[in-house]
């Protein structure tokens, strides 16, 4: 463990399975391996070993924009042609939301249009 890589894949997915162990779980293992004492001191160990690899290699005092700034593989784009974007403007027309609220639940209203939520949607 003490020469493992800290950002290598093997020490990085036995964090995962022992994450996940805690959250979830796997089908086919007990539930009672989440807190397995023999497992705690080995997830520490992994834990330890990552954290004190991230925190020897960031530099001090540097702010968030200049580290991410440096992890970003491209501009940001505009997205105001994407699908998301054009959906949100389209249910600010309140036509579209006439015609929305028309459907009857049976015919798969989106969620966000649930009857609980309605009451808001009305004009």
């Amino acid at each position: 463990m003490a020469t493992a890589d800290p950002y290598g894949e093997d020490l990085q997915l036995a964090l995962y399975v022992l994450y996940e162990l805690h959250y979830r779980g796997f089908a086919g293992v007990a539930e009672d391996r989440e807190w397995d004492p023999a497992l705690m001191p080995l997830r520490r160990a992994i834990e330890m070993r990552f954290l004190n690899a991230l925190r020897a290699d960031v530099a001090a005092g540097r702010s968030t924009d200049e580290v991410f700034a440096e992890l970003l593989l491209e501009e940001p784009t505009d997205h105001r042609d994407s699908i998301a974007h054009l959906l949100g403007r389209a249910v600010a027309d309140p036509r579209i939301r006439r015609s929305a609220l028309a459907l009857p639940p049976e015919r798969g209203r989106p969620a966000f249009m649930q009857t609980s939520s309605l009451s808001s949607w009305r004009t």
